[in-house]
């Protein structure tokens, strides 16, 4: 019989450090805490080997954040082999910066070490509560609260607007399947609980820490089943919850709502069994398109160095400008504010500048590698990739191997951005056309990308 352990520890830094995903905030130093952060563990023994597994809530996990959090863990007093240890962000939009972004700040190195340090501690609780485990599952469709962020619209133009100005012509699927499971005692005590649910965390842009729509949902299934919940994220790359970019109050309401649809779910749940436990990691190359021309490179550098010194009004600008707006998501014709448009053109004049440099290096590489976990338990089986995803790949994954719960985890370290399925790179976008840069890419990610990918999370996932 396998043995399982939770622990739980606080994350949440003093005010000051700037927050990571909307530049709108253009690095300001963060204000005040509305919610706590928090490092969550699950530890999983089965004979004598151990497998853990971590959610932060956090952006993203970048290198260094990973290296540190797996140094700390070899400290522990049992073996915990590198290969057994996943790291996964829940993706919160309003954490301290933890991975590199252009535009926005170097992460803060003692935030890194707190983080790392705290891993320790939570994973050392998880430890110290390892007991006999039985397995238990309740799946709930959570209506109304989610919607796909990619609407096409009859000019061409994709929003992420969940009311757009123009006529939607087209909108992606939404994969709003809720999945909880929850691990017992042999007294039938809940010891803690997994979550998963695709929903991006931006539901809050203020100046406030918070744990956003991710910690939410673990806060609330915590006080439901009194016992710690791991936020997994699913295929939320275009997955945004029904309000984005609010106020905290805002985030309150929206707890309401879903509380309501959740609040029977220990009585739903189901026996699951748990008879093995297997876990295989692989690096899957991940194809890029070409690098843009020497010439389209300084081209660009060269416009976006006239923005930046406030110029809105040359007429040879218009083509950089709408990039902008497009980013931003304003409407055709519609210019950016001064402010705004200046900081992102100092962001892209950067991205610009490092591809540039790729080129004249020639240290260019055609493939970007990603971790792939697969990871089996009982009747779950996962699959783990440091990547955003769309909807429509996580709602693929469920149907991969046939009486199996089958479920695509996002976010694992190191994250290397988004990978957009062939329809939406040729719809265009954010995440098809400019995310790349963010994400220090060199180039978007080619099409078929995601084609290959779930070739290999199927061979994985049916191998288990």
């Amino acid at each position: 019989m396998i043995r399982a352990g939770f622990g739980k520890a606080d994350i949440t830094p003093e005010p000051g450090l700037p927050l990571s995903g909307f530049a709108y905030r253009e690095n300001s130093p963060s204000t005040h805490i509305d919610d706590p952060l928090h490092a969550r563990a699950l530890l999983i023994k089965d004979r004598e080997q151990y497998f853990c597994f971590i959610s932060l809530e956090i952006l993203g996990v970048g290198p260094e954040l990973q290296k540190l959090i797996i140094n700390h863990l070899q400290h522990l007093p049992v073996q915990l082999d590198e290969q057994n240890i996943v790291v996964t962000a829940v993706h919160n939009h309003s954490a301290p910066i933890t991975i590199s972004l252009a535009g926005e700040a170097d992460p803060d190195k003692n935030y890194l070490g707190l983080i790392a340090a705290r891993t320790l501690r939570a994973v050392e609780a998880a430890l110290t509560d390892l007991q006999i485990a039985d397995g238990f599952i309740v799946q709930r469709k959570i209506t109304d609260l989610t919607y796909n962020r990619r609407a096409v619209l009859d000019d061409g133009r994709v929003s992420m607007a969940i009311q757009p100005d123009g006529k939607v012509v087209e909108r992606g699927p939404v994969d709003d399947i809720l999945t909880v499971i929850a691990i017992k005692n042999q007294q039938g005590q809940v010891k803690g609980t997994i979550a998963h649910f695709p929903c991006h965390g931006v539901a809050v842009c203020t100046s406030g820490i918070t744990h956003d729509i991710p910690g939410r949902i673990s806060r609330e299934l915590e006080d439901i089943f009194s016992a710690p919940c791991l936020y997994f994220q699913g295929g939320a790359g275009d997955i945004n919850p029904t309000i984005v970019s609010t106020s905290h109050g805002q985030l309150n309401h929206w707890t309401v709502l879903f509380r309501n649809q959740i609040e029977d779910l220990p009585t739903q749940l189901k026996p699951l069994n748990l008879d093995s436990v297997v876990m295989h990691s692989q690096t899957v190359p991940v194809p890029l398109r070409p690098l843009p021309e020497h010439g389209e490179l300084l081209h660009n550098i060269q416009k976006y160095q006239q923005i930046a010194t406030g110029d809105l009004d040359s007429p040879d600008l218009g083509a950089a400008i709408q990039n902008i707006a497009n980013i931003i998501n304003l409407p055709p014709g519609v210019k950016p504010e001064l402010n705004k448009a200046i900081y992102f053109a100092n962001a892209l004049i950067k991205s610009n500048q490092r591809i540039l440099e790729l080129l004249d290096k020639n240290e260019f590489s055609a493939k970007v590698p990603t971790d792939v976990t697969f990871f089996r338990l009982g009747e779950i089986r996962m699959a783990f990739i440091g990547a955003e995803i769309f909807a429509s790949a996580g709602l693929e994954v469920r149907q991969m191997v046939p009486d199996s719960i089958n479920l695509l985890v996002t976010y694992s370290g190191p994250v290397i951005g988004y990978i957009p399925d062939d329809r939406s790179m040729k719809r265009g976008g954010y995440e098809a056309n400019d995310a790349w840069m963010f994400y220090l890419q060199p180039a978007p990610f080619a099409l078929g990308a995601v084609d290959q990918l779930l070739a290999i999370l199927k061979t994985g996932l049916l191998t288990l």
